[in-house]
Order: C-alpha cells, then sequence, then structure tokens
C-alpha cells in the first residue's frame, strides 16, 4: 500500500482497482533487475517463474535491460506511486492523455481503460524497448496507441480503433 507524503490514508478508486487487474503489468516488464538484486529476471508470456513474477508484482522498480542484460535509461516504477498519481489525474471515459516517456506501455494500457473507448491514450518513448511481446495485448484495448523512435513520429506501433 502507499501512503502520500503527508501521511493521509489513500484508497484507490474502485474503476482505478478494476484497470489495475484488468492490466497484467509482467506483460509489458521482459527483461528487468531489481534494485539490490544482482540476478536478471526474464519475464516470457509463456510459464514465466514465480520469483520474476513475484517480483513483477511487487511494489518495486523494475529496471529495463535490453537483449545483452545491460540496463536500459527506462523503469517501470513502483506500482502504488504510480497508480497514486494516475488516481490524482481523475481520469473519465472521452477523455485524451499523452503520456511522455511510456516505457513498455503498462501505464499506457492502464489510463485506455480509464477512459474508455470514447477517450485516446497515446505514449511516446524514445528508448527502445522490446515492444514486440506486448504489441498483441495492445490490440486488444480500442483507444491507444504507441509511438517509437524517432520520438514524435506518425508511424503508428501498435493501434487498434473500435
Amino acid at each position: 500500500s502507499f501512503r502520500p507524503a503527508d501521511g493521509r490514508a489513500w484508497d484507490p478508486s474502485p474503476e482505478l482497482v478494476q484497470a489495475f487487474r484488468a492490466t497484467p503489468r509482467h506483460l509489458f516488464v521482459h527483461r528487468f533487475k531489481v534494485p539490490g538484486l544482482e540476478q536478471t529476471f526474464v519475464l516470457r508470456r509463456r510459464r514465466p517463474s514465480r520469483e520474476a513474477l513475484r517480483l513483477a508484482y511487487g511494489n518495486t522498480v523494475l529496471t529495463h535491460l535490453n537483449a545483452a542484460g545491460e540496463a536500459l535509461p527506462s523503469t517501470n516504477s513502483e506500482p502504488a506511486f504510480i497508480l497514486f498519481l494516475v488516481d490524482l489525474l481523475g481520469l473519465r471515459p472521452g477523455q485524451r492523455v499523452l503520456e511522455v516517456g511510456s516505457g513498455g506501455g503498462w501505464l499506457v494500457a492502464l489510463m485506455s481503460r480509464l477512459v474508455g473507448a470514447s477517450g485516446a491514450v497515446t505514449g511516446i518513448e524514445i528508448i527502445k524497448l522490446p515492444r514486440s511481446a506486448n504489441s498483441a495485448y495492445f490490440t486488444e484495448l480500442p483507444n491507444q496507441t504507441t509511438t517509437s523512435p524517432p520520438c514524435f513520429s506518425r508511424r503508428r506501433r501498435a493501434s487498434s480503433r473500435a
């Protein structure tokens, strides 16, 4: 659970909880390290290890790695903190969102569920991440676009419209 700096209790909205449960984080982080651990974890779509799944769903930062196992300047931030910030946005159906620095796209997918088919979410990322494994997941969402290098390219990596 997350407590803001002022110490008050925070309960996420029911819509946010539903969006979180419907957006599997492990599908958006393919190779990662966790601060304080030397081991590299690889999440495969089929049969990921229990330890990798435990870490992927833990409240910790996941550092993306390239195929050689080198750290990329991209992370998947602590879920509780990110969900707190998204809850503050008060996203509603029909809204349009731009996420700059969308990483593997987990937050784009989550916010897509919050704004619904009448809204739109666009994610822009300049760091090349392995998106091929999660591009199939994006096709299930009716209202999002992700853009990879070059930044602000008009070429859409994964898109689906209802």
